[in-house]
């Protein structure tokens, strides 16, 4: 009954001038069983403003009934500042039919509204037409038109009801073809409900197929992202290694990929944190680019004073600078340039072992000059202790052995003024064996002339020579 009060207000809703509502419950409570058992013919509101001089502005609302049982309902109110009283007629049809069929008519009526505030929509329609088809046979126009209005309410109803399932039909196709599989089932669960709520069993059967048909989508695209996560998985622990190595051009390569596998998969929370990654990556190797220039500055520099070095023979400095090359080498992760300083180490290395070797040598080969140069002194012979004496001079400065080449010098300057001294003595000498051959002959030649004197004059002379020689 209170859908039917409500249908007929709506019906004539331009007729009140306001407080409807308060209207509306008042008829509600006081007269309910009249539009129960009575037909509306009309609602008509009359301006009762001269009243209210004489009865007042009331704000309640009151009541009475005219001769023909129709209703009749005062209401004062202020229209722009001004106050004003109306009275509402509720005219009713003229009791002309007989009560069986107006019973069967409002029941028809209350069926209708029945399945409709239940959603049944196709089955309300079908009883409109039953309940029109009586009315057209009773021939009661009010009740004709009553039902030609509720039939175009459940229509306009059965409108909004196929634009919202219109709606949600294409944002499912939308979903489907984002593969947005939970936005999907969303939408079927909705259709379903409202194909539910007014009754129509083919639609909850197709979108209930549609639904499963969906689920198995949304298991094989389960799969599908295991798979996918087990392959980024993978390519993140590529790229943490290529990232560990420095290797940070194919570090981010490899993330590219994991954020192409992400974006296919709708894997919002890997492509932001891939896409951060991705940024770190960037940076990394702008970072790295700026110190590998510097250590290939660093390297050329060191390169040169390796060739200076061993040009110069300064193996230790030399290694050392190489050693520091093949350090950088291994910081920048760089095989070609790690091979070339290690090799360059090696030959170092074996130059100063040979040098070393050389050195040892050199060292056995000068204590043996030492011990042989003290042996030819000691046997006067001067000429080679002069020679040996030389070559641990040359020796020594090779070895850069200054105690050494000062204390030969000095023995080379003393074998020298030996080798004078010997020479002047063997000057001597001859001249001396002269004297004495000479003597010796005039003296043999005097003994043999019988001059004995004479003969030893000349010996004696001759001894006299020696012991100046001597001496």
């Amino acid at each position: 009954m209170v859908q039917h009060i409500d249908r007929v207000f709506t019906k004539f809703k331009d007729v009140f001038a306001g407080r409807e509502d308060e209207i509306r419950n008042f008829v509600l409570r006081h007269f309910e069983r009249d539009f129960k058992e009575r037909i509306v013919e009309n609602i008509e509101r009359m301006d009762a403003t001269e009243k209210i001089k004489t009865s007042g502005f009331r704000n309640n609302l009151s009541s009475w009934r005219d001769s023909n049982k129709n209703i009749v309902i005062s209401t004062c109110l202020l229209v722009k500042d001004k106050q004003k009283r109306y009275d509402y007629k509720i005219t009713f049809l003229k009791e002309k039919f007989h009560s069986d069929d107006i019973e069967r008519m409002k029941a028809a009526l209350n069926e209708v509204d029945n399945l409709r505030e239940k959603l049944k929509l196709k089955f309300a329609v079908v009883k409109l037409d039953s309940a029109t088809k009586l009315a057209k046979e009773m021939n009661i126009p009010k009740y004709m038109e009553e039902l030609s209005e509720v039939k175009e309410e459940i229509t306009v109803l059965e409108k909004d009801y196929n634009k919202k399932l219109n709606r949600l039909v294409e944002s499912l196709r939308i979903h489907r073809e984002n593969n947005n599989i939970n936005e999907a089932l969303k939408n079927c669960d909705e259709i379903i409900e409202i194909s539910k709520s007014i009754n129509r069993t083919d639609l909850m059967e197709k979108y209930t197929q549609i639904t499963n048909r969906i689920m198995n989508e949304m298991i094989a695209d389960k799969e599908k992202r295991e798979k996918s996560y087990e392959k980024i998985l993978n390519l993140e622990n590529q790229m943490n290694k290529s990232r560990e190595h420095k290797n940070l051009e194919e570090a981010i390569v490899i993330c590219k990929q994991i954020i192409q596998i992400a974006k296919s998969n709708e894997m919002i929370d890997l492509i932001e944190k891939y896409n951060q990654i991705l940024d770190q990556l960037k940076n990394e190797q702008i970072i790295l680019e700026d110190k590998t220039k510097t250590l290939m500055n660093e390297l050329k520099e060191l390169d040169e004073k390796i060739e200076f070095t061993i040009a110069n023979d300064k193996l230790e400095e030399a290694l050392n600078y190489s050693e520091k090359c093949l350090q950088i080498s291994k910081t920048l992760q760089n095989d070609d340039l790690i091979k070339k300083y290690q090799f360059i180490s090696e030959r170092i290395q074996k130059r100063i072992i040979n040098v070393e070797e050389q050195h040892s040598k050199l060292l056995t080969e000068l204590e043996e000059l030492e011990q042989q140069i003290s042996i030819e002194r000691e046997r006067n012979n001067l000429d080679i202790a002069l020679d040996l004496c030389e070559k641990i001079i040359q020796l020594s400065r090779s070895l850069n052995k200054i105690d050494l080449m000062d204390k030969y010098s000095e023995i080379l300057t003393q074998i020298k003024n030996d080798i004078e001294n010997q020479k002047d003595t063997g000057e001597k000498f001859e001249e001396l064996k002269l004297i004495i051959e000479k003597l010796n002959k005039e003296g043999l030649d005097a003994l043999y002339g019988n001059k004995l004197a004479e003969s030893l004059r000349k010996y004696k002379k001759i001894k006299d020579h020696l012991i100046r020689y001597i001496e």
